[in-house]
């Protein structure tokens, strides 16, 4: 089991601030999740108390240390987005994507390199951030090409952001050096906070380590939840380049598995990056499905099936999929999508078994589950009319 070394404070530290942006109670946020996983609240409390405990008493140290910050907490890291997003005006300045973070990051290496990239390159990088915010494909419904800073400015300006989103992502990227340096001012005194329970969370970890390797019994992850997974089963090929399990503290749900790989060839790029949040345990399992978990919340799993299919690009996949099969390059020809935004979409579709992912070769055979869509319907049928 290979889990990346030591604490990265960099990633912890916006996974924190965020968390903390949600102006929720983080006793709030969990039970939510036990809710939706029809998980067994007294035990889970009471398997994860050490890490709970944690979770509780960061919440109220935070809160007393970042008082004075509050304003700025609420502009840069404020959000109103369900659990599975966590973007915010914050993530797309500092250029973030926790996904791929798998170094120990140092939080002056990182800070310099933002603010000597060149302009030019801090535009495009933004406004190619901003096309994912929120993990919702924005403007026109494909991929825009910017190249120059009036590239950046006219893909905000004609994207379907609201009229006031519009005018904010305008002026935070015309005036971006001086909205990081705020941003920066939050992320140090975070680390700081953190860096002061630096053996506290080294023993989380050890706790998580102990935990998966009971689980894994030698056994490697990847096949692991293979093995465990029906609706993750197809979905992962082997990868020679192996895995890295980043150990998620601030985003303590957090499940995936992503990597690189080349647009063309579809050959791995990059090891599997496996971030785990550390709440997965017994009592609250990492994945389910509906088909092998008894006492689901099935309202909640229709609603979620259904949320997805509303969104544009998901519902034209499954249209183009419904009595044919298609790889993921395919898909993103006929829809004029990026391979990656493909990749993200069809992720999601598979995630709550709208759609089959069978290996042909390198890659993916999709075609849509009419099952699960046939429940959909006859879930609306029953409740609607």
């Amino acid at each position: 089991m290979n889990i990346q070394p030591g604490i990265d404070y960099l990633s912890e530290s916006i996974a924190l601030l965020t968390l903390m942006g949600k102006n929720e109670p983080v006793k709030k946020i969990i039970d939510s999740r036990l809710l939706k996983e029809s998980a067994d609240p007294k035990a889970f409390y009471e398997e994860q108390k050490p890490v709970l405990d944690f979770l509780f008493s960061i919440e109220k140290e935070f809160q007393k240390t970042m008082k004075s910050e509050k304003a700025l907490l609420d502009f840069y890291f404020g959000s109103s987005c369900d659990e599975e997003h966590w973007d915010n005006v914050g993530r797309v300045l500092l250029l973030w994507e926790e996904f791929t973070h798998t170094d120990t990051g140092d939080f002056e290496a990182y800070k310099t390199a933002l603010y000597e990239m060149e302009e030019l390159q801090y535009y495009i990088e933004f406004a190619t951030k901003l096309q994912y915010f929120n993990d919702s494909f924005r403007a026109y419904g494909t991929a825009q090409k910017i190249s120059s800073k009036e590239d950046a400015l006219r893909f905000i300006l004609h994207s379907d952001f609201s009229e006031r989103e519009k005018l904010l992502f305008s002026e935070l990227l015309v005036n971006y050096k001086s909205h990081l340096e705020q941003c920066f001012t939050l992320m140090k005194k975070t680390i700081a906070l953190l860096q002061t329970h630096e053996s506290e969370i080294l023993q989380l970890y050890e706790r998580f380590h102990e935990y998966w390797s009971r689980c894994f019994a030698g056994q490697d992850p990847v096949a692991y939840f293979r093995e465990n997974n029906e609706s993750l089963k197809d979905a992962i090929p082997d990868n020679p380049l192996g895995h890295i399990i980043t150990i998620e503290l601030f985003h303590p749900f957090m499940c995936g598995f992503n990597m690189e790989k080349d647009d063309k060839t579809e050959d791995f790029l990059s090891p599997y990056i496996l971030p785990i949040g550390i709440l997965y345990c017994d009592s609250c399992p990492l994945r389910y499905t509906k088909d092998n978990k008894e006492g689901i919340n099935l309202t909640a799993f229709y609603l979620e099936a259904l949320k997805q299919i509303s969104h544009k690009n998901r519902f034209e996949i499954l249209c183009h999929v419904k009595d044919q099969t298609a790889t993921g390059s395919e898909l993103a020809e006929l829809l004029q999508l990026t391979n990656a935004t493909v990749s993200h979409h069809t992720g999601l579709l598979h995630k709550n078994e709208l759609v089959t992912m069978t290996p042909n070769g390198t890659q993916l055979l999709i075609r849509s589950n009419k099952n699960t869509i046939s429940e959909c319907i006859q879930f609306l049928r029953q409740e609607l009319l």
